[in-house]
């Protein structure tokens, strides 16, 4: 069979759809399933994004359209040999505007760094969410990115899910208490990453806000920071607030499911507690004092998980070489009640150089405390709370 230049251009178009489909969706999933998140109820195509062959398909028809238009141009103008070249125009607005939830011009290109880096922060995020703290690490670690702003926050996060956070923390390049959240900062990916830092914690109160701020970061309020707020709504014991959020989801496309199963679990939630008795806001003022603070007033008022908590409170003097303090409040925390022998290796070596007064274990090796103690300064950014240790 004889191809004409139409049927050429149209099976170009064919394949062009397929090809761009099946790339797009398999490199980039998170981010076509963030466009979604990240929409509201007036961007009704972008719902369909929640699925990342539909996004990437959605994604595929407008530079189709252009090498059609194209084509059927070079058609009319009488020259028609020209029309299966047509396809560079797909191709360059396929290369030109890729799936990002925040479109850049000049920055954004479908094979860019910044589109790759956007992917992986993505992936992260979602991996946090569904608690894959384990497969978290060993993606991190595989990207290459530990040593990154936000690699490093999400690999402390992941151990500190794990229980594993005072062992391994001198392994990660930290050398201030600050490193474990974003505080001052304000924008969707700090008030994510925040939020998911209070849900391992368990403070659903500071959880909700951060979501709050996360959804008002958006040009609305997106569906996805709406539908934490739900979660940790439903977590508070809000059933009311919950309810009134869910109204207003009900009226997407795609959440019907969700809105479901979260009315079945505020039905269940109420037999159990009918009235939440809790204070509106916890006594934790969150980013108003220094970390060690935060965490030490999380202790004292026995917010979220103590557990946790108190591995916080540790570390953080470790990491400001408080050891003096640290050995003191050592004995006030229920989790580390047990022989020496047993507590976290860093542990061990902050008491042998508090007895030793600072002379014990010097040549010990790069990612032990006692390193750390000896050889890490610490920046003039921690010392500003020098003088603010709760004792």
């Amino acid at each position: 069979m004889k191809l004409t230049p139409l049927k050429t251009t149209l099976w170009m178009s064919l394949i062009f759809i397929a090809g761009y489909t099946i790339l797009v969706a398999c490199i980039y999933p998170n981010t076509l399933r963030m466009m979604e998140a990240n929409s509201w109820l007036n961007d009704w195509i972008l719902q369909f994004f929640r699925w990342p062959w539909v996004g990437a398909f959605l994604m595929s028809i407008p530079p189709c359209a252009a090498m059609t238009l194209t084509a059927l141009l070079l058609r009319i103008i009488r020259l028609p040999r020209l029309m299966p070249a047509s396809l560079l125009v797909a191709l360059w607005l396929a290369y030109q505007y890729p799936p990002t939830p925040e479109y850049k011009w000049g920055e954004d290109r479908l094979f860019s760094e910044k589109m790759k880096s956007d992917e992986q922060l993505f992936n992260y995020q979602r991996m946090a969410s569904e608690r894959q703290w384990k497969e978290l690490c060993q993606t991190i670690r595989r990207d290459k990115t530990a040593s990154t702003t936000l690699g490093a926050r999400y690999l402390l996060l992941a151990e500190s899910a794990m229980g594993t956070l005072a062992e391994n923390l001198f392994t990660h390049p930290i050398t201030e208490t600050e490193q474990f959240l974003f505080r001052g900062y304000n924008n969707s990916i700090t008030c994510i990453f925040n939020c998911q830092f209070y849900d391992n914690l368990g403070v659903w109160d500071e959880c909700f806000h951060q979501a709050q701020e996360y959804a008002m970061s958006q040009r609305d309020f997106c569906f996805r920071g709406v539908c934490m707020m739900v979660d940790y709504s439903i977590a508070e014991a809000e059933w009311r607030v919950a309810e009134k959020l869910l109204v207003v989801l009900d009226e997407a496309l795609f959440y019907h499911d969700f809105v479901a199963d979260r009315r079945a679990k505020i039905a269940e939630g109420r037999k159990l507690k009918p009235v939440n008795d809790a204070p509106l806001r916890q006594d934790n003022f969150v980013s108003g004092y220094s970390f060690q603070n935060e965490m030490a007033r999380l202790f004292q008022y026995k917010i979220g998980d103590q557990e946790k908590v108190q591995e916080y409170i540790m570390c953080s003097m470790l990491i400001r070489k408080h050891i003096p303090q640290f050995c003191k409040a050592l004995s006030m925390m229920p989790r580390y009640k047990k022989p020496i022998t047993e507590l976290p290796t860093p542990f061990q070596q902050a008491i042998e150089i508090n007895n030793s007064q600072g002379t014990a274990l010097k040549d010990a090796p790069i990612g032990s405390y006692a390193y750390y103690y000896y050889n890490t300064e610490i920046p003039e950014t921690e010392k500003r709370f020098e003088g603010t240790a709760t004792n």
